[in-house]
């Protein structure tokens, strides 16, 4: 809630500190002010300096409440006197001015005082959030308007769903890298469910909403849908999919998806020959009402609420690891992936240093590729690296590169299992042929994602860019090099 009386504080300085002096200061404001003038106050100066003075904006309140969430610039006009009648002008500010409906939640933390504390409101984040839900003053529609402004980013050919991983939201979310995205239109264009729950949640928090990342699922098939960055429908076979939900995230919870558009004309299965496609903003997942989500989204299989998944996810790059808690899910895996079938981890003489040497060098290891970005990674469970490329002629060609060692306290059987459960859908198959490492699967049918297990390394190589490549050689060619060591 807004005070009843907005202030601000403002220091200033006396060309002549000779003495102890006192003077009368007010802003007059200039054009569209969204703050209103600044009332004036006495100032008193010591050895030339005000200190910080407390200054009173009689009709900001007002002003805040019928404009919405907005971002402007503004501009103060300074003036000074020594009577409180006759002012004269001495300076001009210019300020840029965020309202939001309320003070921001996780992963925000506006009332930090720490300045190692990167979770503080972005002011980058905000021109984007405020520009999307401009002029609203409810939550829900703001979250709304984020929503189908996300799912817009897909019409413009910027982002694409696609059958796969995380780009951005990972055990953090890259935000950084997104922001990037959005400026400039460099990075990773290939994104999933976990990408679009995380980038509405993060925006949307910033402008007050308390949205969560929560799972569904597990293992269903979907209605027609229309994935973000596509305009054909199609149906999906999810093994799980994560959307922004509200605050319990359970069936009676309300939710906010832009990784799809959902059939809401009441007849969404496939036989019906006609679709009515929208965004499922504010939506209530729920089990029993007719154009729910579910009712919308779901057709056969296993699709519930797993409010256990839920999280904020805190700002910061990050890897894809190993976070899939739940059994049943696990059990379907193994099943589905003959996780039986997969030989056991060979002795291996293989040295950290050794392979990070040649990970490093990922520039000169394809020809017509070129190193755009290169990261390691270290925690107890393993040691990882991992790279982007690009295409050295001008091309949309991106590929990532993410390579696990494997400390003693981590499977690479299970790190494997694990990562083929953060795919979204269900369309990796065995790659026989090539033989690629001692177990390998490919992301059918593009070959646009190869995974293999070789000794105590786990590799995944992915397309992320909106030409999509076919990575079997390079990870064949990685798989070479390890086998040799």
């Amino acid at each position: 809630m807004l005070p009843d009386m907005l202030t601000i504080k403002a220091s200033f300085v006396c060309d002549d500190p000779s003495d102890t002096t006192t003077i009368h200061i007010q802003a007059l404001e200039s054009g569209n002010n969204i703050l209103s003038a600044v009332k004036a106050m006495p100032v008193t100066f010591t050895n030339g300096r005000s200190g910080p003075v407390t200054f009173d904006l009689p009709n900001a309140r007002s002003r805040i409440i019928a404009a919405g969430i907005r971002v402007r610039d503004i501009t103060w006009d300074w003036q000074f006197s020594k009577d409180g009648e006759h002012w004269t002008n001495f300076q001009t500010t210019e300020h840029r001015i965020y309202t939001v409906r309320e003070m921001p939640n996780l992963p925000w933390k506006p009332e930090s005082n720490n300045v190692t504390e990167i979770n503080v409101p972005w002011t980058e984040v905000l021109d984007y959030a405020c520009k999307w839900a401009e002029g609203l003053n409810d939550k829900d529609q703001a979250a709304e308007s984020i929503t189908r402004n996300v799912f817009h980013l897909g019409q413009e050919n910027l982002i694409r769903w696609e059958d796969g991983y995380a780009s951005y939201a990972r055990d953090q979310f890259d935000c950084t890298a997104f922001l990037k995205l959005l400026k400039r239109r460099i990075g990773k264009r290939i994104i999933n469910c976990d990408d679009c729950a995380t980038i509405v949640s993060t925006f949307a928090n910033v402008l007050g909403c308390n949205l969560f990342q929560s799972d569904m699922g597990f293992v269903f098939f979907t209605n027609p849908v229309v994935l973000i960055g596509h305009t054909e429908e199609s149906i999906q076979r999810f093994s799980r999919h994560a959307v922004a939900w509200k605050l319990n995230c359970d069936e009676h919870a309300a939710l906010f998806d832009a990784c799809l558009q959902v059939d809401a004309d009441g007849m969404p299965k496939a036989k019906d020959p006609k679709h009515e496609f929208i965004h499922p903003t504010n939506l209530v997942f729920s089990t029993a009402r007719q154009n729910s989500y579910r009712s919308c989204l779901f057709d056969v299989g296993t699709c519930n609420p797993d409010p256990n998944s839920k999280q904020q996810r805190s700002l910061g790059s990050g890897l894809l690891t190993p976070g899939i808690t739940n059994v049943a899910l696990l059990d379907f895996l193994k099943r589905h992936y003959q996780f039986d079938t997969w030989p056991a981890k060979p002795e291996s003489s293989n040295k950290a240093s050794t392979a990070f040497s040649f990970l490093q060098s990922f520039r000169d290891a394809f020809d017509g590729w070129q190193t755009r970005k290169l990261v390691e990674f270290e925690d107890k469970r393993f040691s990882a690296i991992e790279a982007l490329l690009k295409r050295s002629e001008p091309s949309q060609s991106l590929i990532e590169i993410t390579v696990y060692e494997l400390k003693p306290v981590e499977t690479p059987n299970e790190l494997l299992l694990q990562l083929l459960g953060q795919s979204e859908a269900l369309h990796f198959e065995r790659l026989a042929e090539p033989a690629i490492g001692e177990v390998a699967f490919v992301l059918a049918p593009q070959h646009n994602t190869v995974l293999f297990r070789r000794g105590s390394f786990v590799t995944l190589i992915r397309s992320v860019g909106i030409q999509q490549t076919n990575v079997v050689a390079q990870a064949s060619q990685i798989d070479s090099w390890l086998r040799d060591q």
